[in-house]
């Protein structure tokens, strides 16, 4: 019954925040408060019989949970200050259009170096900002060189996950949050 209660609570959380009734940043705790609740975890450290303590919900929500992320959320934000750098700039914009005047409108050519081209920009950019920014600009290339909407589609979000690979901020959350080595993560990216 947890379990479901959980998944129902999250949905609802996802809800709201895909009809920007609550945004992702009062969202997030809330959520996080609302499952420990339903989780049946005290608000304070329990002592358990062994003479070790059971951390509690002061422990584990406020004290742990930012000081474990700490080093991800100051790459998250150096990376989001850089993207958007990126952005105001027009540094994307101008990639792009000089390689599809270089390329032409070839569909093979110009999908795999949109493709390629999108991939390094995705290593620097993230969120869904980016997303929407770049796919704004290459989609009606890709179509007007009669690409089907479909595999142009499939190009932007391709490149976005193998950029995201190489992000260094993500790299930095996976380190955080799976105890992951860096030479471990450069084993896997590759």
């Amino acid at each position: 019954m947890t379990g479901i209660l959980i998944i129902i609570v999250f949905l609802i959380i996802c809800i709201l925040m895909f009809t920007k009734k609550l945004n992702a940043m009062v969202a997030l705790p809330i959520l996080a408060f609302a499952i420990a609740l339903i989780a049946e975890i005290p608000w304070n450290d329990a002592a358990q019989a062994d003479g070790t303590s059971q951390p509690g919900m002061q422990s584990l929500l406020f004290v742990g949970g930012p000081t474990r992320l700490a080093s991800a959320m100051i790459t998250f934000i150096f990376g989001a200050i850089l993207s958007e750098m990126i952005s105001i700039s027009g540094i994307a914009e101008t990639i792009i259009r000089k390689v599809t005047e270089f390329v032409g409108e070839k569909p093979f050519l110009l999908s795999t170096a949109l493709f390629i081209t999108l991939s390094v920009l995705y290593s620097t950019l993230g969120g869904l900002g980016s997303i929407i920014m770049l796919g704004s600009i290459v989609l009606p290339i890709m179509v007007s060189a009669e690409i089907e909407p479909v595999v142009a589609g499939a190009i932007l979000l391709f490149s976005t996950s193998v950029g995201g690979t190489f992000n260094l901020a993500n790299w930095s959350v996976y380190i955080d949050t799976l105890k992951l080595t860096q030479e471990r993560l450069s084993l896997l990216a590759v």
